[in-house]
């Protein structure tokens, strides 16, 4: 066959294989990429050749139009990210079925209980109801328990100096706003550290917040 650029073959299997830019070797840690096509045949492996070429293409361009790490980015992230949080809260709890929803679904139960509704095999929908009932009366309750052991989990791991409770957070932050820290790194741990703090905070916030409901206080809405 002619010379097809970028698709090479080891033994009966066709490659796609492509050098990296000399400015991106220090990045990617590496001179070539290189990646089987899964294919014997040499139509098959064309096909799906530039594909992966457009791909690898695609993020030497995203590599180069980030940058490196500020401090200004730092405190950026520790704002969003304790404003996120918050801002979740504020969504589950506004989507908490409130006294008078819990009472309608209690009428309603109760009120296809009396008329016979329930029969036989329908006793499976009875408990199904039953079920959604206690949930909603629970919703608060097991949202602030689920919380407090994210508290509890988020300080051990930031006490033990590990980030896996973190560290999807810290790498859609860095892609979303197109900086460039490789994993691992003291950029990255300080980050990610840093986000466990604000995450850490705003948990108790959100703690305080359930506390002063439960009492009947007014909570600001921050």
């Amino acid at each position: 066959m002619g010379h097809i650029s970028h698709l090479s073959k080891r033994g009966s299997v066709y490659y796609a294989r492509i050098d990296v830019p000399e400015d991106l070797v220090t990045v990617l840690k590496t001179q070539t990429r290189k990646l089987s096509l899964k294919t014997k045949d040499l139509a098959q492996a064309k096909l799906r050749l530039w594909p992966v070429i457009a791909e690898w293409q695609r993020e030497f361009d995203d590599l180069r139009t980030r940058r490196a790490l500020l401090d200004a980015d730092r405190e950026h992230a520790v704002w969003d990210h304790h404003k996120a949080v918050l801002e979740r809260d504020e969504v589950e709890r506004s989507q908490m079925p409130g006294e008078a929803g819990i009472e309608a679904m209690r009428a309603d139960l109760l009120g296809r209980v009396e008329r016979g509704e329930f029969k036989g095999i329908d006793l499976l929908s009875i408990l199904d109801a039953t079920i959604e009932l206690q949930v909603a009366q629970r919703a608060g309750e097991l949202s602030t328990t689920a919380r407090t052991v994210k508290l509890a989990e988020m300080r051990k791991h930031l006490a033990k100096g590990e980030t896996a409770l973190i560290a999807h957070e810290v790498d859609e932050y860095l892609r979303v706003n197109r900086l460039f820290v490789e994993p691992s790194t003291p950029d990255w741990i300080s980050l990610a550290r840093r986000l466990m703090r604000a995450e850490i905070d705003a948990l108790e916030r959100t703690l305080e917040r359930a506390k002063a409901t439960s009492q009947g206080s007014p909570v600001m809405c921050l």
